[in-house]
């Protein structure tokens, strides 16, 4: 029962629904990003959670670890998921774990580890837009999840007051120089478009549309 007036006020909330039984196939722990400032992780497959765009931080280790990440919840964090929700992130198993720091522009995502006992990890709301090239992570629209079942007019986004209609990024490299290729498939109007500014050879692209197959529209060298 809810016994808030009506008048009362309050910020958007997060609920993620899970079948129980499909729940008791997998060992998982889920956290809200405000509530949980660091915590030690041990096994089994991570969930954070929060309405607040946020970001999410893995300290380095010296053990041999690699991690997979999809933006749903446990019951999507493996290959060949129910709900068809792609990776989003992905660091191949190294003998000495370098970390990460991911600003995730939405309100869930699900780690897989290889090996994460004893992992040190911290979230919180400080979420930015400025990306370093040399340093591992990844970059989506507002809300963006990607997973394609069930279909309900095209690839499931979640909404908020709290995430943006429109987002600007910058992406930038402190230590080399990079080859960057942007490969997009676009469903955009020009209300909602995609704006590229290479401010190191002073050229700006915008893209809207509709194309069915991925269509290179920009290398930058």
């Amino acid at each position: 029962m809810n016994e808030n007036s009506l008048t009362d006020t309050t910020w958007p909330i997060v609920l993620y629904v899970v079948d129980k039984m499909e729940a008791s196939k997998y060992t998982y722990h889920i956290y809200d990003a405000v509530m949980w400032p660091s915590k030690i992780i041990n096994n089994g497959i991570l969930t954070v959670m929060s309405a607040y765009p946020f970001s999410l931080t893995a300290k380095p280790s010296g053990s041999s670890n690699g991690v997979t990440a999809r933006l749903a919840g446990f019951d999507n964090a493996e290959d060949g998921n129910t709900d068809d929700c792609p990776v989003a992130f992905d660091m191949p198993t190294s003998d000495s774990f370098d970390g990460f720091m991911l600003n995730i522009n939405g309100p869930i995502i699900s780690m897989l580890f290889k090996d994460a006992y004893g992992l040190q990890m911290h979230a919180d709301l400080q979420f930015t837009s400025s990306f370093d090239l040399s340093e591992p992570g990844f970059v989506t629209s507002g809300g963006y999840n990607g997973c394609r079942k069930p279909i309900s007019g095209g690839v499931q986004s979640f909404r908020s007051a709290l995430i943006q209609t429109s987002d600007m990024y910058k992406l930038r490299s402190s230590t080399n120089l990079y080859n960057v290729n942007i490969d997009v498939v676009p469903n955009l109007d020009l209300n909602h478009k995609l704006s590229i500014d290479d401010y190191s050879n002073q050229e700006f692209f915008t893209i809207y549309g509709v194309n069915e197959v991925p269509m290179m529209i920009y290398r930058c060298n």
